[in-house]
């Protein structure tokens, strides 16, 4: 469940006097724990149950199901009710925001240029992305009305690695990918070791271990700041985005944000030319449980989203679109060979062309590579 189990509703006050055997009720979420005890009358546990689970079922939905519960059912009635669909609820504690809709029917072009404009920004200086000015950010693709609240330092503390803000509808992260100049962008390419992500709240999950440690020197920050916007803006969309290695930070995020249990928005993720993060145990949990809607982005014949190899036990997330130009592309399974994974030949400055928008037009207004 996505709300804080520890928010829940402790069981009803006001019992005076005690039973023998106290009432203890224990469940994990995520990276969560909650432990619910108190001792109550034998003869009151029905109306404790009860208000427990209205509570659980308020803090959920946001609804209280009064109006379910009449005073002609008897007691025997409401608890035998309230016990099957609490430990229903208990069940599926730690499943976020499964998939409902197929992601294809959301994919348009309309929806994929604002977010790569996002994803192309924090290659540009922070003092252009504070007042929404940068080249990429005045855009005519890029979202109107844009409020920066948040900057990511990168692991040499020295250089911007991305930002949050929000729109009137969205909330968003946005990551850059490798500076050519920056040595530690490129070690933690080059840091193909597997490890464990999220203290193992997916079983058998591993990662990229450069991808994780990049990711976990900005993770205390990020975090805060989804929680701090999440609370802010409850009905907002939470967007992912990221190019190139960007984007691989950018599928950790969106994996962590959706986790958390404290970030109540659903999260999509949006990657452009990203390389491989994970292992297939992670890709399917991410595909199956955690992101709302996800769309990996190729581009012709990039080399990028052909790196770490497969044979590194690696794999793509969900589905990919692949386009061989600015408008047209075709819908592909995570590894199908027919699209970027099975292209040979490859051009690296098709990694820098997606959607028909070359950043490397870019350096010339500040932005860096």
């Amino acid at each position: 469940m996505k709300t804080l189990l520890a928010d829940l509703y402790k069981v009803t006050s006001g019992h005076s006097s005690q039973c023998r055997d106290p009432i203890a009720l224990t469940s994990h979420t995520g990276n969560s724990r909650f432990h619910l005890t108190r001792s109550v009358k034998l003869d009151d546990f029905s109306r404790s149950l009860v208000n427990l689970f209205l509570r659980f079922h308020q803090i959920h939905t946001g609804v209280c199901p009064m109006g379910a519960i009449t005073a002609t059912r008897t007691m025997k009635t409401i608890t035998t009710t309230c016990i099957i669909l609490l430990f229903a609820c208990l069940s599926g504690a730690s499943t976020v925001y499964e998939k409902t809709k197929r992601d294809e029917q959301h994919f348009t072009l309309e929806a994929a240029k604002p977010a790569l404009m996002l994803a192309y920004a924090p290659y540009c200086k922070q003092s252009t992305i504070q007042d929404w000015s940068c080249y990429w950010c005045s855009h005519q693709d890029a979202p109107d009305h844009f409020q920066v609240t948040h900057f990511f330092d990168g692991k040499d503390k020295a250089t911007l690695f991305g930002f949050a803000g929000f729109t009137q509808t969205q909330i968003v992260f946005s990551f850059r990918g490798t500076r050519l100049g920056v040595l530690k962008d490129i070690l933690a390419d080059l840091d193909i070791f597997p490890a464990t992500p999220f203290r193992d709240a997916i079983p058998g999950a591993h990662v990229h271990r450069g991808f994780l440690d990049m990711y976990m020197s900005v993770r205390d920050d990020v975090i805060r700041s989804g929680i701090e916007l999440s609370n802010k803006f409850p009905n907002h969309t939470l967007i992912v985005t990221g190019h190139s290695l960007g984007g691989a930070i950018s599928t950790l995020v969106a994996a962590d944000l959706a986790i958390e249990a404290q970030v109540k928005n659903p999260v999509q993720l949006w990657t452009f030319g990203s390389p491989r993060v994970g292992n297939e145990v992670f890709a399917r949990y991410l595909d199956d449980h955690y992101l709302d809607k996800s769309f990996r982005v190729t581009h012709n014949r990039d080399p990028v989203p052909r790196l770490p190899p497969r044979l590194l036990g690696l794999e793509h997330v969900d589905t990919e679109y692949w386009f061989t130009n600015g408008e047209s592309w075709t819908k592909c399974e995570r590894e199908d060979a027919s699209c970027s994974s099975g292209n040979w030949i490859v051009n690296f400055f098709d990694h820098g062309g997606y959607l028909g928008y070359n950043y490397f037009g870019a350096l010339a207004y500040g932005c860096v590579f």
